[in-house]
């Protein structure tokens, strides 16, 4: 993709060679377009998007390429003379533009329109499903990633069906198959071996929380898919499988034992941080519940007093991201994150000209939480912990549960929806105020010495 960046003092753009056969309806060889950006990832991810409408319209053109030399005839032979389509006499306008139109009807012959039933490949309908989310702009590059490969297992499994093929027994071939599979077999040496190879060997299937997300995303693949008429049914609706476990105990939270052994490690007691988010971001995770995302791409103007109360401020300004629409919030700064010495920490920062709470961690593929993640998870598994980051979460939505806490102040403190229409709808957001109260309920012991500034 690179080959389509072209940087100019800074500045990128989206560049692509017209194939010389369509030069001449172009007149020129390459289309060029400025991205708007000095962000090399930020321009990766537009210039990813232009290509794939560009080429897609290049390659219908080649097809039509005939029609296309037919207009071109028209126009040197002068059955087609330039219009002048505001000439101040609007009768005379009408009769240009008519004589237009009866001309190209005799020279092009118009594309078959798509009808229900018009046959198309699955792999198209996959291709053009793609294109329209990345011309809207509604997949990041990582949830591009796992679109694709969820539909590229998808192809795998029933293969590549004409629309007019896919019936019930084509979803519920594939719902079986799923259920068979173990994990990453679009990786090493499962990614050569065909369906049935891999199922025979009889390895640990993927879980049923991954079957139910490869097959509610097909679902929406499918139900766009009616919409444009492709395929006169979306077969696949429906078909999410019954959980082993409740939802409660999918993800389970930390427990007190955990949180000691977390915090009594090493390098709490000893004070030894190679990077300022060892120390912070398990604290903050614990004491506000908010994703690791979150935390991690916070600025330091992100941090304010609002009412009195200092809070983080949970955007999606500059280039951070948020989960939904439910994830913009004020969550409450806790009384023991600024005792450890957090808002003196933010003001060192501020001094030396930094702009984010952890200017270490960089922008990548998955956002600025990349590296953080994995770190955790590294520390988790030598420490023998189970629970995972998200984790956190979970524990401060039980304590406050048994500490018998107003629901929609817990939802929303941890960005999640309101299922009312009374509190949902028509209430306005909690003040920092009434949440700060609920979040000073944690009340969790840390051995854990302040943040040396």
């Amino acid at each position: 993709m690179n080959s389509y960046l072209l940087d100019r003092n800074g500045r990128f753009y989206f560049r692509i060679r017209v194939p010389e056969t369509l030069q001449p309806y172009f007149g020129r060889r390459e289309i060029k377009k400025s991205l708007g950006t000095s962000d090399k990832k930020t321009a990766y991810k537009l210039a990813h998007a232009l290509f794939v409408e560009v080429n897609d319209t290049l390659e219908r053109m080649k097809e039509r390429e005939p029609q296309l030399k037919n207009i071109m005839m028209a126009l040197t032979e002068g059955q087609i003379t330039s219009i002048n389509v505001d000439s101040g006499d609007p009768e005379r306008d009408l009769k240009d533009a008519q004589r237009l139109i009866e001309t190209i009807n005799r020279t092009v012959s118009p594309a078959p329109p798509q009808t229900p039933n018009s046959v198309t490949n699955l792999s198209i309908i996959v291709k053009e499903y793609c294109a329209e989310k990345l011309r809207e702009k509604a997949w990041t590059p990582k949830t591009e990633q796992e679109y694709r490969s969820i539909f590229t297992l998808l192809l795998r499994i029933v293969g590549d069906k004409q629309s007019d093929q896919i019936s019930i027994r084509t979803a519920q071939q594939y719902k079986s198959t799923l259920l068979q599979l173990p994990p990453n077999i679009n990786q090493g040496q499962l990614k050569d071996l065909s369906i049935e190879k891999i199922v025979a060997l009889g390895l640990p299937p993927i879980s049923k929380t991954t079957v139910n997300k490869h097959l509610v995303s097909v679902s929406t693949l499918f139900k766009w898919a009616e919409k444009f008429e492709y395929v006169e049914k979306n077969y696949f609706d429906g078909l999410t499988v019954s959980k082993d476990k409740k939802a409660s105990e999918e993800r389970p939270p930390f427990t007190e034992k955990d949180i000691q052994l977390l915090f009594s490690a090493e390098n709490y007691q000893k004070h030894k941080y190679l990077r300022p988010y060892y120390y912070w971001l398990p604290l903050i995770g614990l004491f506000s519940g908010m994703r690791i995302e979150e935390i991690c791409q916070l600025h330091l103007v992100d941090l304010k007093e609002i009412e009195g109360v200092w809070v983080f401020d949970i955007n999606d300004s500059g280039k951070k991201t948020l989960k939904n629409i439910n994830s913009k919030r004020l969550v409450p700064i806790h009384s023991k994150l600024i005792e450890l010495g957090l808002l003196k920490y933010a003001e060192k920062l501020h001094t030396r000209g930094a702009e984010r709470l952890f200017p270490e961690l960089k922008r990548q593929r998955d956002g600025y939480s990349q590296a953080a993640s994995k770190w955790f998870g590294r520390v988790r598994k030598k420490l023998g912990i189970g629970p995972v980051f998200h984790s956190f979460r979970h524990t401060i939505a039980t304590t406050l549960k048994n500490k018998g806490c107003d629901e929609p102040q817990v939802a929303t403190l941890l960005g999640h929806s309101i299922n009312s229409m009374t509190y949902g709808r028509y209430g306005k957001e909690y003040s920092p105020k009434v949440l700060s109260h609920l979040v000073e309920k944690l009340d969790f012991k840390v051995p854990v010495k302040p943040y040396s500034v």
